[in-house]
């Protein structure tokens, strides 16, 4: 309104001095420019508030519902952190409230009697995407709390389990473990200590695998030495070949005796007694004590055998 009084006041003036009687063109053309100015604006401004309305409806339209949805999804985001509390770090609960105090903006700003439906809507929805983005992080803590819950309760087993295979073993075989598998063992027991005690999930699970580490060393080691321990335990077998030789002047033998008494005798040039089966062949004589007796070609000898035996003599 002001910019089109201006400009019917400055068509009087650019009138008057385009007169035949002042002939000030150049200042009533200027007067023209500034109009036309003026003009233009009030046009944008009539474009902006007819855009503006438009948005202005739409917003008294809205904003109880943005400012509904806002409450809502603050009393759901609300309701999951409490119960959930203590897999939900503080901070959460921090950003809820001042997410409140947003929404209660936007309250008291629909209560006045002339109410700025834009900045009502504007404060809802931040609310309301404050709310939804502390209800995503509550959900994601929350699982991963449960995640490391369920980590540390199977690293704690599986190190107990391993504590209590290499105990057990070592108990058993006491005598022939070392102290370096003792001091593992002692180790891990110290650690699963330490996990059962610990005061936070990441804590423990820490504490049970350093637990499971040192068990699993100890069993290791304790099965080393048993085994070393056994083979040195094991007698030594010595596996040796029984020496055998010819003689000119006794008997060829499988053993070192004077006397054979196996099989078949033995072969002398002078004489020897065999004891086998067949006896004995001697050049001087012999006592055959074989089944077939003996021979010699100078003198008798004694057939010991079933039909004695032969000699030149």
């Amino acid at each position: 309104e002001n910019r089109i009084n201006w400009s019917l006041q400055a068509i009087q003036s650019a009138s008057d001095l385009s007169s035949m009687e002042r002939q000030e063109f150049d200042q009533a053309g200027q007067a023209l420019s500034q109009i036309k100015q003026w003009l233009d604006e009030a046009e944008s401004f009539m474009r902006s508030i007819v855009s503006l309305k438009k948005n202005l409806d739409a917003a008294k339209r809205d904003a109880p519902g943005e400012i509904q949805a806002a409450q809502t999804d603050i009393q759901a985001a609300g309701e999951y952190v409490s119960r959930y509390d203590e897999d939900i770090r503080e901070g959460l609960e921090t950003d809820l409230a001042a997410a409140g105090q947003v929404l209660s903006q936007a309250q008291q700003e629909l209560s006045k009697q002339k109410p700025d439906y834009l900045d009502i809507v504007k404060l809802a929805k931040r609310a309301n995407a404050s709310a939804d983005k502390i209800l995503e992080q509550a959900r994601s803590e929350r699982e991963e709390a449960v995640r490391l819950r369920e980590k540390a309760a199977s690293s704690l087993r599986d190190a107990t389990a391993a504590v209590s295979k290499a105990a057990e073993y070592i108990e058993d075989h006491r005598s022939d473990v070392e102290s370096g598998a003792k001091a593992h063992l002692r180790d891990a027991r110290a650690n699963l200590e330490s996990a059962k005690d610990a005061r936070t999930l990441q804590d423990r699970i820490t504490y049970a695998g350093q637990a499971e580490s040192e068990a699993d060393s100890a069993y290791r080691d304790a099965k080393s030495d048993v085994s070393d321990a056994e083979e040195r335990r094991r007698p030594v077998v010595v596996v040796t070949s029984t020496p055998s030789y010819h003689s000119n002047w006794g008997t060829t033998r499988t053993t070192p005796s004077r006397h054979d008494d196996g099989p078949s005798g033995g072969t002398s040039s002078w004489g020897s007694r065999g004891g086998g089966l067949g006896g004995g062949t001697s050049n001087w004589g012999t006592h055959g004590g074989g089944l077939g007796g003996g021979s010699s070609p100078f003198g008798g000898s004694k057939g010991g055998g079933l039909s004695g035996g032969t000699s030149k003599w």
